[in-house]
């Protein structure tokens, strides 16, 4: 599994993900977080893909269309 994100790609992914994540958990730490249960998916799905594609550097979205941003 080779890179095919450019650096400031995993940066903004890294960030967004982390960012997506701190909203989860102030949304945990609210008295109503079981009714937002759905929120919480939708927010926090994003932002662990988010994160660990930043991490890893490899989207494999990026791998399915055969896009390597890390040449450009």
């Amino acid at each position: 599994m080779t890179m095919n994100e450019k650096p400031i790609d995993r940066i903004v992914r890294s960030t967004l993900g982390l960012i997506l994540l701190a909203i989860v958990l102030f949304l945990l730490a609210s008295p109503t977080a079981l009714i937002e249960g759905a929120i919480l998916l939708v927010i926090g799905i994003p932002g662990v893909l988010l994160l660990s594609t930043g991490l890893l550097g490899w989207g494999p979205t990026y791998a399915l269309l055969g896009i390597n941003s890390d040449l450009c």
